[in-house]
């Protein structure tokens, strides 16, 4: 689990927005954990539940359901799926 912060400007001189984020992950496995990651920028949240499955030590894929909503509209778009893959290139 972790929590974080920074600022960013998007862009916009002298306007600074405060990003935080939460995240979570859980391993069940050798092979599999579950986690999960919200994202909060201005009035925008941002995250979803994952999986994340592991292939020997170098290998991982993630597979995601997030979603987008903006807090000022009221309004957001959920489901969208969100594929992964890395690869560590350290020895």
């Amino acid at each position: 689990s972790s929590i974080g912060y920074y600022w960013d400007d998007e862009g916009r001189e002298n306007e600074f927005l405060p990003a935080i984020s939460l995240s979570w992950n859980q391993r069940v496995s050798s092979n599999a954990s579950f986690m999960g990651e919200v994202w909060l920028v201005g009035n925008t949240i941002v995250g979803g539940p994952g999986m994340r499955l592991y292939s020997g030590r170098k290998n991982t894929v993630d597979f995601a359901i997030l979603g987008v909503a903006d807090l000022s509209y009221g309004d957001g778009i959920f489901g969208i799926p969100f594929i992964s893959w890395t690869r560590k290139m350290a020895k």
